[in-house]
């Protein structure tokens, strides 16, 4: 018998702040190195075939079918790709050009140069790396609610290595995560 095991969406993203205490809050390259987001080399490759695989019913007799995609014009798919892991991440079209992550982060260094208290407080990847993102806290641009109530700006970036997003970058007043 197989057990399934639930847990709340954000206990599958975050890493406790105990986990991340070391880290130099500033060092994007040590975050991206802690979260596994460094050195994918996504790229694309070219589909010339398919292969299927699907069970035979009542068997444990395996079908396997294979297509030749002919080169043409109505042909132009590529799958996109994570060389580190060999992981397929999406079809696209050959116009698609991947973003690496360190490209996505090097926007987080830039603001780190406006914003001297700027520090990393979480990334991660969701699925195989379909998306990836990155949250950094702007402790000096954040704005008053009446004369106690201080909330800091937090810089989001993204990106969709499956095509389903662009690369964004978002200034948010709340952390894109549960702080309960």
């Amino acid at each position: 018998m197989n057990a399934i095991t639930l847990a709340p969406s954000w206990e599958l993203l975050n890493k406790s702040d105990e986990d991340t205490k070391d880290l130099d809050p500033r060092d994007t390259q040590q975050w991206m190195d802690f979260y596994n987001l460094s050195n994918w080399g996504v790229s694309t490759e070219v589909v010339d075939k398919v292969i299927s695989k699907s069970l035979v019913a009542g068997t444990n007799q395996v079908l396997e079918q294979t297509w030749q995609i002919p080169k043409g014009q109505n042909n132009d798919k590529v799958i996109v790709v994570r060389k580190d892991t060999g992981q397929g991440l999406a079809f696209r079209t050959s116009q698609y050009t991947p973003v690496q992550n360190e490209e996505l982060f090097e926007f987080g260094d830039v603001l780190m140069k406006q914003f001297p208290n700027a520090k990393w407080v979480n990334a991660g990847k969701l699925g195989d790396g379909h998306k990836v993102y990155g949250i950094m806290e702007l402790p000096d641009s954040g704005f008053l609610f009446g004369q106690d109530d201080k909330v800091d700006n937090y810089l989001t970036i993204a990106n969709g290595h499956d095509g389903s997003m662009g690369v964004t970058a978002m200034i948010t007043p709340i952390r894109l995560s549960c702080t309960n």
